[in-house]
């Protein structure tokens, strides 16, 4: 249910072609192919396409160890950034 939730059936991961890539108890990697549209305009990929992905991971790391989907929120999230994640390439995520 939370493959399907986080990967087709949801409107903006699916435009931004996010594929889960595993699930276990407590732990997710995703991932996603860095098309132009996603990218700013240093061809890097906008970092609030980046941090949209850690957060939704999280939250899919957080289901499968709560083993059902009930209403979770993040209160605070900080993401500090070394460099742009170039693109062209695809980025992963693992939680």
């Amino acid at each position: 249910m939370a493959e399907t939730f986080f990967g087709t059936s949801h409107p903006l991961f699916n435009a931004f072609g996010v594929q889960v890539e595993e699930i276990g108890k407590g732990r997710a990697v995703m991932s996603l192919a860095c098309r132009p549209v996603l990218c700013n305009r240093v061809e890097g990929v906008h970092r609030g396409v980046v941090v949209t992905l850690l957060d939704t991971n999280c939250g899919l790391a957080i289901f499968s160890r709560l083993g059902d989907m009930r209403p979770i929120a993040t209160i605070d999230l900080r993401v500090d950034f070394i460099k742009e994640a170039p693109s062209g390439e695809g980025i992963f995520s693992e939680v």
